[in-house]
């Protein structure tokens, strides 16, 4: 994809249902409704997971099954970032955890103060959260559990990132939220294998005529 902004919208412009999917996004219309509306060939993103409604199935766009809306997502973001370790490091082999029971018992410790920590609805936090379940991966000596709290970190990490991205993003230009449904923000389309969130948006509406001004100046 090119760096040339380009208005978008967060709602497809039929069901407005979230559009996940970029190539989604730059057409204001999901897959589905897509194919409904052009002869049967959707024109939208192919990678688009839609949400569905309790009466219909998920539509299915991948050959593994994600019954979590966004995971599809998450698990890409995972598989690019694996690739790039591989290429810097290959494949790597470590043990599991300390060699001396002084730190297993640190994280015994963590764990619990984290437990604490989390029990207090001011002071839990999504970090707290995951260092929760990071010291219990360090409190483990068995492969096995040390799997199973692995799965359950790298669930707590997917629903953290899920919790950000259905805040509101906000201008590159003026640092306010972005509201609204339709076609509500303008930026240039994420390159293959780069992630949303490290391309800006800006402002389409007409009480903030300076950040549109500033998508319009994005260059390639």
């Amino acid at each position: 994809m090119d760096g040339v902004a380009r208005d978008m919208t967060d709602t497809c412009g039929v069901c407005h249902r979230p559009l996940l999917d970029p190539a989604s996004r730059a057409a204001g219309i999901g897959p589905v409704c897509a194919a409904k509306f052009n002869g049967g060939h959707g024109t939208a993103g192919p990678e688009q997971l839609t949400i569905p409604t309790a009466e219909e199935p998920a539509p299915m766009y991948h050959p593994l099954r994600f019954t979590t809306p966004g995971l599809l997502r998450f698990a890409r973001l995972i598989d690019t970032e694996r690739q790039a370790q591989l290429a810097k490091w290959g494949e790597q082999h470590h043990r599991d955890g300390s060699a001396t029971g002084t730190n297993i018992r640190l994280c015994t410790d963590l764990a619990e103060g984290m437990r604490q920590v989390n029990a207090d609805p001011a002071e839990v936090s999504w970090t707290t959260i995951m260092l929760e379940e990071a010291y219990e991966v360090g409190a483990e000596t068995d492969p096995a559990k040390i799997r199973a709290e692995l799965i359950q970190l790298v669930a707590v990490c997917a629903a953290w990132i899920s919790d950000i991205e259905q805040r509101p993003r906000t201008c590159a230009h003026c640092g306010e939220p972005i509201t609204g449904e339709g076609i509500t923000w303008s930026g240039p389309m994420p390159k293959p294998g780069e992630g949303e969130y490290l391309v800006p948006r800006y402002h389409l509406s007409r009480d903030y005529p300076d950040c549109r001004r500033a998508a319009d100046q994005q260059e390639d």
